[in-house]
């Protein structure tokens, strides 16, 4: 079975990824944005399938805090998925590593974390090198944009 998520370690993260902040604000004072709006659910996932083949599988990071959803409330984190979301869920939840928040991820992912992201479920950054560019969402279906 092929891995889903590939973790990587904070320093590998800083090393490769040269905009990234520690909050919202910091990013608007740092960095140039703009804002990615006005798309439905299929078009942002649309999106980031055309940003992931742009940039590459080593180009493409996230941050994921599954780490942060404890026992007492996993089931209603599960409970906010789609089907398909369960399951998928369910798959990177054997290989998720506790040590980390930093992940690049096999392109089969793109619709669960767009869908964690558009739906509110879980707050996903990308993280997009060749490229550069963070994706930063979801606020009401508007998602900051930063670049250099």
């Amino acid at each position: 079975m092929k891995r889903l998520l590939y973790p990587i370690t904070e320093e590998v993260f800083i090393q490769n990824v040269k905009i990234h902040f520690n909050n919202i604000n910091e990013g608007f004072s740092r960095f140039k944005h703009d804002m990615l709006e006005g798309k439905t659910e299929g078009e942002l996932i649309e999106y980031m399938f055309n940003a992931y083949d742009d940039n590459g599988f080593d180009n493409f990071y996230i941050d994921l805090y599954l780490n942060r959803i404890d026992e007492a409330n996993e089931d209603k984190f599960i409970s906010m998925l789609c089907d398909d979301d369960k399951k998928t869920y369910e798959a990177i939840k054997k290989e998720y590593d506790t040590s980390t928040i930093y992940y690049k991820i096999d392109k089969s992912l793109i619709p669960f974390i767009t869908r964690l992201n558009t739906r509110e479920i879980l707050f996903i950054t990308i993280y997009l090198t060749k490229f550069p560019k963070t994706i930063w969402g979801n606020y009401d279906m508007k998602f900051p944009v930063f670049y250099k």
